[in-house]
């Protein structure tokens, strides 16, 4: 059984224009988040699913240089990006990462796939309103006979837009898990993501923190951020926008 993360990211953003790209510690964002995902232990192959808009070449420069698998697709429509993916790495199961997420956590990719093979659900989800992890370490786990399940039956460009919708306003055709994290980590005031500056400025903080190391994990993020509240609060304002 192959399983692939995949990664969606462009280089086009309204609110924070070329936020995959800002550096930190001298490397562009993306890079942490791909060589974050690289440290999983479950996942087979690492692939950037990308629009192929030319300002987007930068993005394929650089999943070449890491070494990993691009694919390139229509920018709106993210779902037909998916399936391109999944056909040319032959993957069975999905792990879907979006490129505003530098601080995800191997760990957590880990056990939820473990999760995912022994529960036999369609989708897995780690939604911080169902009593999942802070934003920032979001996965969605599902399988790929699911996936083209979606691309049959998803019409709306919404929906292949935001690939994950169609399974939540369809619960009857689907198993959906909600997983839940340790009440120790369960912290619904952290955002960890990047849309907006004050998001980078904390997502930095983190970075210089820890460094040099790249693998510290969200236990030991949210115990920094414990002890650390007006850092955690940097980013207090900003407000959550759909994926």
């Amino acid at each position: 059984m192959i399983k692939a993360a995949i990664i969606q990211a462009r280089t086009g953003s309204a609110r924070l224009p070329g936020k995959v790209l800002k550096e930190i510690n001298g490397k562009p964002m993306i890079e942490w988040l791909i060589n974050r995902v690289k440290l999983s232990s479950n996942i087979d192959k690492v692939v950037l699913a990308i629009p192929d808009n030319s300002e987007d070449d930068v993005l394929f420069g650089i999943a070449k240089r890491l070494n990993i698998v691009c694919v390139r697709g229509s920018q709106q429509d993210v779902l037909s990006r998916y399936l391109k993916a999944a056909k040319e790495t032959s993957a069975d199961v999905i792990v879907r990462i979006t490129g505003d997420c530098p601080l995800i956590d191997s760990k957590i990719i880990d056990e939820m796939l473990d999760y995912f093979e022994k529960e036999k659900c369609d989708y897995l989800i780690n939604d911080v309103e169902y009593g999942g992890h802070p934003r920032g370490f979001d996965v969605d786990v599902f399988s790929v006979k699911i996936l083209k399940k979606i691309g049959k039956l998803a019409i709306s460009d919404y929906n292949k837009e935001h690939i994950t919708t169609f399974m939540l306003e369809n619960p009857g055709m689907f198993k959906i898990e909600y997983y839940e994290v340790p009440e120790g980590l369960y912290r619904p005031n952290y955002r960890l993501c990047v849309d907006e500056e004050s998001d980078l400025l904390l997502v930095k903080k983190i970075f210089d923190y820890f460094k040099p190391r790249e693998d510290f994990t969200a236990r030991e993020i949210i115990s920094y951020l414990d002890n650390n509240p007006k850092t955690a609060e940097i980013n207090k304002n900003v407000r959550q926008e759909n994926n």
